[in-house]
């Protein structure tokens, strides 16, 4: 889940996958957009 409050993003996920923690970093750095998809496939990676 990530939340959007002034400009600031907050990130909720579970902090084992580190792979998904890096692909939000670099998004929130670069200031892209990202595809649902990625957000869905890694979430469900992490439930797995």
């Amino acid at each position: 889940m990530i939340i959007i409050k002034k400009r600031r993003a907050y990130y909720f996920t579970f902090l084992t996958n580190k792979e998904f923690i890096i692909i939000i970093k670099a998004i929130s750095i670069t200031k892209d957009y990202i595809l649902a998809f990625l957000i869905l496939s890694s979430f469900i990676y992490i439930v797995k």
